[in-house]
């Protein structure tokens, strides 16, 4: 039986510029003349009251909506699987944090910040 870990990670996004895009024609095309920066964002649980469900992502280390609890896994294939769902849905990556240690060390010894595993790399 394999001891259970002591670890808790989350999904972070430190702060970043990114470019508005506008569709052209069927094309998306970005607009280098719009750039804008997005704050260190996170992803977090709705949690307004008994029966409340729904995920959020806003800012960190304290979120602007005051019914909002940081989303915390336990197991690493799990945070792993729920990064690759949110890339799909907004075209965002992820990094994968330990609450209160920084970076994870994910896939194969690769640090998730130094892009190992993110999409195109």
């Amino acid at each position: 039986m394999k001891p259970k870990s002591t670890r808790t990670y989350f999904l972070h996004s430190p702060e970043h510029t990114r470019h508005l895009q506008k569709e052209i024609a069927g094309t998306v095309a970005a607009m280098p003349e719009r750039v804008f920066t997005v704050e260190a964002r996170a992803l977090y649980k709705v949690v307004y009251g008994p029966g409340s469900n729904g995920f959020f992502i806003d800012t960190y280390p304290i979120p602007a909506e005051k019914c909002l609890r940081l989303y915390t896994v336990k197991t690493l294939p799990t945070v792993i699987r729920v990064r690759s769902r949110l890339y799909e849905d907004c075209g965002e990556w992820f990094d994968i944090c330990e609450l209160g240690g920084g970076k994870a060390d994910v896939e194969g010894g690769g640090s998730v910040f130094a892009g190992a595993g993110q999409p195109g790399s």
